[in-house]
């Protein structure tokens, strides 16, 4: 490449002179930092860029549960789902980035399914215990993002506030979704659009007061409470699936040892 490029200086120095060089290189590089500035944007203009406030929940939810190394596993793989410039962030269905409720669902229910079929080989297999950690990982993001990204905590303020004649007491008395009412209740008042999103304490809809504390921490909260709910949800399809055999395969996937993924972006579907 450097033999390259001073063979085309040589031949615009000779051909076009000195001062054409320089404003060709001057006009190169301004093309350079414009498309590095628009890259940047398409990046942060999708889902990304939220990843620390997963981990922070992921960790305040399990951190009892699984030993530091695979729940270390489990906060990558659902703080992957924000990677600036992946195909990840910018899918809208994992992200609940739009009212397509029922495509986000789907999604959620496809990690399940996941986790359940890796989960089989968990107590004897690092590998297959690594891919249950990591599609639960993935699980947890969609789920985690649908308090902060729709519209759900500020309905639930209104109820609240409906519930206690006009003030709210209590905004963590806020109940979790009911998912199965979901797909209904998107018809309605339910919705999802980035100027309601509450990922970060300092964007304007998550510095609202609500009751005693605020829509961002609201929606952290509730978050938290789905993980674990989440999390009891995988234990007990484990149990019905497996039966006398679960019970191993939990424990492997809480404490025993998994090899490393170094680059998520190419796991599971490629061997490590």
């Amino acid at each position: 490449m450097q033999i390259l490029f001073m063979h085309v200086r040589f031949e615009m120095k000779t051909v076009y002179g000195f001062d054409n060089l320089s404003k060709l290189v001057q006009a190169i590089v301004l093309i350079a930092v414009s498309s590095c500035s628009f890259n940047l944007v398409g990046a942060y203009a999708d889902q990304a860029d939220c990843g620390q406030i997963h981990e922070q929940i992921t960790h305040d939810a399990l951190a009892a549960t699984f030993n530091a190394a695979n729940l270390n596993l489990v906060e990558r793989a659902c703080d992957s789902q924000s990677k600036p410039g992946s195909e990840a962030a910018s899918e809208t269905r994992r992200h609940f980035g739009d009212e397509n409720f029922p495509k986000a669902l789907a999604y959620m229910d496809r990690q399940k399914r996941l986790i359940i079929d890796f989960s089989a080989a968990a107590d004897t297999n690092p590998l297959d215990r690594a891919r249950a950690l990591y599609h639960l990982g993935l699980l947890l993001h969609t789920a985690q993002d649908f308090y902060s990204h729709t519209n759900y905590v500020e309905l639930g303020a209104e109820r609240l506030k409906e519930k206690n004649g006009g003030s709210i007491k209590d905004a963590y008395a806020m109940d979790l979704v009911d998912w199965t009412k979901l797909s209904a209740a998107r018809t309605n008042t339910l919705q999802s659009s980035r100027e309601i999103y509450k990922d970060d304490p300092t964007a304007a809809q998550g510095k609202i007061i609500c009751g005693n504390s605020t829509y961002f921490k609201v929606a952290k909260e509730l978050a938290v409470k789905e993980t674990i709910r989440q999390w009891n949800s995988v234990e007990a399809l484990i149990k019905l699936r497996h039966a006398a055999r679960a019970n191993a395969i939990l424990s492997a996937m809480k404490e025993a040892s998994c090899p490393y993924i170094k680059d998520l972006d190419k796991f599971p579907e490629e061997e490590i």
